[in-house]
């Protein structure tokens, strides 16, 4: 069995958010982003893209670069939710899933985590790191996002060089 390997930072980020506990379920993790979102002063944005497949095939490296987005995105005056403190949780509930299940991609993290939020209709936009389609999980977000009408910007390809999305309504 595979676990998915996480940078050290995520942990941080985790018990910082009080999320580092080890009992926590999908359902104690969509509470608790749902309060904080909903302890947001604006509707937020929410960055989509490869973590566990696709982007550099190695869910560190991703996780490094999906953090990189949020912050520049912050730091542009966007209120993005930053769903990485619940990727230490995330990565936990997949290891004990994979224990029993076959399957390569663990859905459970789309299915029981994103698709409450998501339904919820919390999110203004979604951004999109390029990539986004050879991901599994940000493919599925990617078409249930737009069947719930959130609104989808697509970061350019040198988004890392040259990130301005001030003229992006």
């Amino acid at each position: 069995m595979e676990t998915k390997v996480i940078p050290i930072f995520v942990r941080h980020m985790a018990e910082r958010a009080g999320l580092a506990g080890e009992d926590m379920t999908y359902e104690d993790l969509v509470w608790h982003a749902r309060t904080h979102i909903r302890n947001m002063d604006t509707r937020p944005e929410i960055v989509c893209g490869p973590i566990t497949t696709g982007g550099f095939k190695h869910p560190g490296y991703n996780v490094l670069l999906f953090n990189h987005a949020i912050e520049l995105l912050m730091l542009e005056g966007r209120p993005i939710f930053n769903q990485i403190p619940y990727e230490f949780q995330l990565a936990r509930l997949e290891s004990v899933w994979k224990r029993t299940n076959s399957e390569e991609y663990c859905h459970p993290i789309l299915t029981e985590f994103y698709q409450p939020l998501f339904a919820a209709d919390l999110f203004e936009r979604a951004w999109f790191l390029p990539g986004w389609e050879k991901s599994v999980g940000a493919s599925w977000e990617h078409t249930y996002l737009k069947k719930v009408g959130c609104t989808i910007q697509y970061l350019p390809e040198d988004w890392i060089y040259t990130l301005d999305v001030s003229g992006m309504k």
